[in-house]
């Protein structure tokens, strides 16, 4: 099977997307499927089953980027002779097309629906209504899903499928499958995850009973994190930790004492360690790796319903998925007593091991190899 797989950036740091197609085309090639990466950048891969294709992606002070590197792509793809293309969402063509995140249309219902004031509500569609690059990213988006090569969709959340069927009428609900993320499985072991604890907390001035909340992640405005910041300050027994990177200035409450930044950091493991809580309040996003990372190390989990994630939470010992409208000032804090408790961290565990890389790369084989068959 040779596939083209269509990405701006290909690495396995930049971000969610990106972090999913690495391990997808890495799963891909211990299967031996050849690959054809289209993309503006990438991270070099030495194997044999793999070859770049490195197209111009220009006109980003323009707004335009994404319709050059959408050109350019399709213009090579069409040289490749590729039995598949998978693209990711913003490419305007594809045999597959993954949808990561929100539809653009959900995405900023979502987001006006965040601002309570009536004059920045209107300023915020007036903008996104002529801002040239929204315009460009939502023709692509309509473009991926209504053109005549699709055979499929895949999510990874229903909660991103539901939104998909409600806008995008004419794609068949038969065609949009769910493939939830996988996430990197790292080494655990509670002795290791003690020193962890002990080392984050005193570089961050953290007490031992100090009860900390971690927030993971970038894009801090879509991850909902203005109101993190109320949240804070309605709750003075909690204290919060940021390990992401994101524009800070703004924030009321980001030179508040109990709120700690860590900035980027390379190894996230020892922060989830170091918590008490993941809180993720997203405004708008597919999923969230970041819940299936903590409740690997144990972690409590509270999250977004606006955040695909919150769907895997159906336990209240594992976690809490909350209303983002609500939020802050009607989400209760979980009872510190659940936080730690040897059987709850046990179920988190346990429902993080159903996620994998490998898993994920199984489901999207079996779709890749329905829709070549089908299409003889």
């Amino acid at each position: 099977m040779k596939i083209a797989l269509v990405i701006h950036t290909f690495d396995d740091f930049t971000g969610g997307k990106e972090i999913v197609t690495w391990n997808l085309a890495n799963g891909l090639l211990k299967k031996g499927v050849h690959l054809d990466i289209v993309c503006a950048k990438y991270k070099p891969v030495n194997h044999p089953n793999i070859n770049f294709h490195k197209v111009k992606m220009t006109g980003k002070a323009l707004g335009i980027n994404l319709w050059t590197f959408a050109k350019n792509a399709l213009r090579k793809v069409k040289t490749l002779n590729a039995d598949l293309v998978y693209t990711n969402g913003k490419a305007g063509f594809g045999d597959i097309v993954r949808i990561g995140g929100l539809p653009r249309k959900a995405h900023l219902k979502n987001t006006s629906n965040a601002i309570t004031s009536p004059f920045k509500k209107a300023i915020y569609s007036i903008k996104k209504k002529i801002n040239l690059s929204d315009c460009v990213s939502n023709r692509l988006e309509k473009k991926s899903l209504s053109n005549p090569s699709l055979k499929r969709v895949i999510t990874c959340s229903d909660y991103v499928k539901k939104q998909i069927s409600r806008i995008y009428k004419d794609v068949e609900e038969e065609k949009i499958k769910t493939v939830y993320n996988g996430f990197n499985r790292s080494p655990y072991s509670p002795e290791k995850a003690s020193l962890n604890r002990f080392e984050i907390r005193k570089r961050f001035n953290l007490e031992k009973d100090d009860t900390v909340y971690l927030f993971a992640g970038h894009s801090f405005k879509r991850k909902g994190m203005d109101r993190l910041m109320k949240f804070v300050r309605l709750h003075p027994e909690i204290k919060l930790l940021i390990a992401g990177r994101g524009r800070k200035r703004s924030l009321a409450g980001a030179a508040d004492r109990r709120v700690k930044w860590a900035g980027e950091v390379k190894n996230i493991d020892p922060f989830y360690d170091a918590c008490d809580v993941l809180i993720l309040p997203s405004i708008s996003d597919g999923f969230g790796i970041v819940v299936t990372e903590a409740l690997w190390r144990g972690r409590y989990v509270m999250v977004s319903e606006n955040a695909g994630a919150s769907e895997i939470i159906k336990d209240d010992e594992v976690g809490m998925k909350f209303s983002y409208e609500s939020f802050p000032g009607n989400t209760p804090l979980p009872d510190y007593g659940i936080l730690h408790s040897p059987s709850a961290v046990e179920k988190r565990r346990a429902l993080a091991g159903s996620f994998s890389w490998e898993k994920m790369t199984g489901e999207y084989f079996n779709i890749f190899m329905d829709v070549l068959q089908a299409k003889g």
